[in-house]
């Protein structure tokens, strides 16, 4: 169970409603295990309600700017249990009412390619790691690997990329990619993704 707020949350036991995880700022958490008291500091925390956008300016819109302005590389990531709630992170809502972090990151993408007036475009490919093999998730009858040049370049022979121009190849790219990706039930999730997906996005002069 999580307590609404903007800046305390907790997480309560089901058994006796005694709180095991609590909120104390937007960096500091306290964790009790029995009598035990730990204190967790994090460069950020989030609370239960928390929303979409909220969590792109706080999270991955530096890293997103920094990658387009000063050409730096960035890495964006989930990691978490089943049904913590990575999926929804990172894509949002089937129906689009509240884009995820990859949505949000390729549109503010746009935006600043857009206001910067160069040739620079971006493109995207798309795959999973499934039970330790490669799949492209914009064909999934596409034969890739992973292949390291002599520099020590590692890359993805084959993939497919698709160069964007718009949001609303995105949102249809999305779709594709979420209906090739290896759904699984579990005890906990009947949509669990039982792998690793990842987005690269690559921008070109």
């Amino acid at each position: 169970q999580q307590s609404q707020g903007s800046a305390e949350g907790a997480i309560t036991s089901t058994n006796n409603n005694t709180s095991c995880i609590k909120m104390i700022n937007n960096k500091k958490l306290l964790v009790l295990h029995g009598k035990k008291e730990n204190y967790f500091t994090f460069h950020h925390i989030f609370a239960p309600n928390t929303s979409q956008k909220e969590l792109y300016n706080n999270s991955a819109k530096k890293v997103i700017h920094e990658f387009v302005n000063d050409n730096k590389n960035a890495l964006i990531f989930a990691y978490g249990i089943s049904n913590s709630g990575k999926s929804y992170t990172m894509f949002g809502d089937k129906n689009n009412n509240n884009n995820g972090l990859i949505i949000q990151s390729i549109n503010n993408i746009l935006q600043l390619l857009s206001k910067n007036q160069n040739n620079h475009y971006i493109s995207l490919s798309f795959f999973e790691i499934y039970n330790e093999k490669l799949f492209d998730l914009l064909d999934i009858n596409n034969k890739i690997k992973i292949r390291e040049t002599k520099e020590g370049y590692i890359f993805i022979e084959n993939i497919i990329e698709k160069k964007i121009k718009c949001k609303n190849q995105v949102n249809n790219l999305l779709l594709q990619i979420q209906e090739n990706q290896h759904i699984e039930q579990t005890k906990v999730n009947d949509q669990s993704s039982r792998s690793h997906t990842i987005i690269r996005i690559k921008l070109y002069n």
